[in-house]
């Protein structure tokens, strides 16, 4: 048998790293001294090591190792799975590297055109109108990105069904829908997400959708600071699958530098999509469309 330290000596792995395969049993001691815990391993296993260590470098995650140790026929499958997703890690630090690079040469951060300026925040007053909205929150702390994702894409359903309860109950939809955040007051890492429909005239009393959280107001004439942005189909350009999600528009990065220039209060941010606004243009491949969105801000109640 061989001790812990000769193995670590023959295998190149840490100490640290065999207990740790040994508590994710991934490479169990052959052999553990019931007085004194210490481990010993056989000879076969310094095989196993070996396949270890190469799998682990070329980052292949410690459960595939699993699998591809107890199940070898597996290996092929789980290799090219693995190597597919290197080519997607590569694509994405490639993509990243040339806006890094687009940054030191003055453009901008999610393309190779210039860098979004003030003069992209506009101002208007908008007219009071009334709304309904389906509220989810989202905690920002999970430790999957992925339930935020769901619970974003469950809100989406939600709103269909509080559309199809606003038309049962005879309240006209006056338009398409916006979005907004609003944190949780004393819980810094959830928010709560607003889908919220423009309505003409009042609800009946007593108003509810089973199993969702409704609410309701009115957005008062006011003073609206707000920005265009435009984006084309060619997602991958513009880092969706990057960690955290897809990076934010630059100009809503200037919406809130302007609001804080101005001493201006920057309260929920309302976006909605402007739809397509036809065929893209200069710098644009052709045969792209290209897609609206806008996000507005309250700066001033006009009444």
């Amino acid at each position: 048998m061989i001790s812990i330290g000769e193995f670590a000596l023959s295998t190149g792995l840490s100490v640290k790293a065999l207990r740790f395969y040994d508590e994710r049993g991934l490479l169990v001691p052959a052999e553990v001294d019931p007085h004194t815990g210490y481990r010993r391993y056989g000879a076969a296993q310094l095989r196993t090591a070996v396949v270890v260590r190469i799998l682990r470098t070329a980052g292949m995650s410690v459960e595939d190792v699993k699998t591809a140790l107890q199940e070898p026929d597996r290996l092929a499958d789980l290799l090219q799975g693995h190597a597919a997703e290197l080519e997607r890690r590569r694509d994405l630090e490639d993509r990243a590297m040339r806006r890094a690079h687009g940054l030191l040469s003055g453009g901008g951060m999610l393309d190779d055109g210039p860098s979004a300026s003030a003069d992209a925040v506009r101002f208007r007053t908008a007219e009071r109108a009334g709304w309904v909205a389906v509220v989810d929150r989202l905690h920002l702390d999970a430790d999957e990105l992925s339930d935020v994702v769901e619970t974003m894409d469950a809100a989406e359903r939600h709103l269909e069904r509080l559309a199809q309860a606003l038309r049962q109950a005879g309240v006209r939809v006056t338009g398409g829908f916006w979005a907004g955040l609003e944190q949780v007051p004393g819980s810094p890492a959830v928010v709560e997400q607003r889908l919220a429909l423009p309505v003409d005239g009042e609800l009946p009393e007593g108003f509810a959708v089973p199993g969702l959280r409704i609410a309701s107001g009115v957005l008062p004439r006011r003073e609206e600071a707000y920005v265009v942005m435009t984006m084309t189909d060619d997602e991958p350009d513009l880092l969706v699958d990057a960690p955290g999600g897809p990076l934010p528009p630059e100009e809503m990065i200037v919406l809130s530098e302007v609001l804080e220039e101005r001493g201006l209060d920057r309260s929920e941010v309302r976006q909605r999509g402007l739809g397509r606004i036809g065929d893209a243009g200069d710098g644009v491949t052709e045969g792209e469309d290209v897609y609206a969105m806008e996000a507005a801000v309250t700066v001033r109640v006009l009444d």
